[in-house]
């Protein structure tokens, strides 16, 4: 592959994984939105609340992902969901571990919901945007060797 082709690829890698940030912090903030309410105004513990707020934030980003920032389409659509639900699982135990040790352990503030939540979210970001550009959305076209 030549240099200006090297810098196309990480020219898109970089677009891709901007776009990709910008869907988690859609994701994150319909996340944040649904545990709050669900913990403040229905009075739902905070970690059955996860159960309800991950799941909807999950079904937001895929489809957010898969029509901006992943373009270009490589499996079909159920297949290519249950692929980014395998991967976001993977992501969300990670993410729902940090989150409920300190839920349940850390000292004020840690212990609140949503410092809670940015911890967890933190952790996943990085296995989630490789496991999405590798096993979900596949690699472009023109990146193939």
């Amino acid at each position: 592959m030549t240099s200006a082709g090297r810098r196309l690829g990480a020219s898109t890698e970089l677009r891709q994984f901007l776009r990709f940030g910008l869907v988690g912090a859609i994701g994150f903030a319909v996340d944040a939105s649904i545990l709050t309410a669900l913990t403040r105004l229905a009075a739902i513990d905070p970690i059955s609340a996860r159960f309800v707020s991950f799941p909807t934030a999950l079904a937001l980003t895929w489809y957010l992902n898969r029509s901006w920032s992943f373009t270009g389409r490589r499996s079909t659509i159920g297949r290519e969901f249950l692929n980014y639900l395998g991967v976001q699982s993977l992501g969300f135990i990670c993410n729902f571990v940090v989150y409920t040790l300190l839920v349940l352990w850390a000292p004020w503030p840690f212990a609140m919901p949503l410092p809670a939540l940015i911890a967890g979210a933190i952790v996943g970001l990085i296995a989630n945007f490789s496991g999405m550009r590798l096993w979900v959305f596949g690699r472009d076209k023109d990146e193939m060797p």
